[in-house]
């Protein structure tokens, strides 16, 4: 029989015949799961934080790497001149403007539906 390798993991930290495991969505939450059977509340948002920081890290770190490669592109001719244009602080504004907008893409699928699964 294949089993998933993430309950494996599970299974190191909780009771096999736990109730909770027999709910899909813990059984991938292996920290959220451990820590509210050992009954430590506050380490799961400190989790999330964390978890929240490293994502806003990574994508301000993307932004800029696509902001100033679509500025070298544009200085060397080969993505349109408007992508040229910075403030008089050097930030390319219109090639920061036009990468922010495709982290917007991602909202595009959010709706009340898509958390059910």
């Amino acid at each position: 029989m294949q089993q998933h390798p993430r309950l494996s993991w599970v299974r190191l930290l909780v009771y096999a015949g736990d109730r909770l495991l027999a709910q899909p969505l813990f059984a991938y939450l292996c920290l959220y799961l451990a820590t509210t059977l050992a009954g430590i509340k506050t380490l799961n948002h400190i989790i999330n934080a964390a978890i929240l920081i490293f994502v806003l890290s990574a994508a301000n770190s993307d932004l800029y790497i696509g902001s100033r490669t679509l500025y070298g592109l544009a200085i060397e001719g080969k993505a349109p001149g408007i992508f040229r244009r910075v403030n008089r602080l050097g930030v390319p504004w219109v090639a920061l403007t036009f990468c922010t907008m495709f982290c917007a893409l991602v909202f595009l699928n959010v709706k009340s539906s898509s958390a059910k699964g």
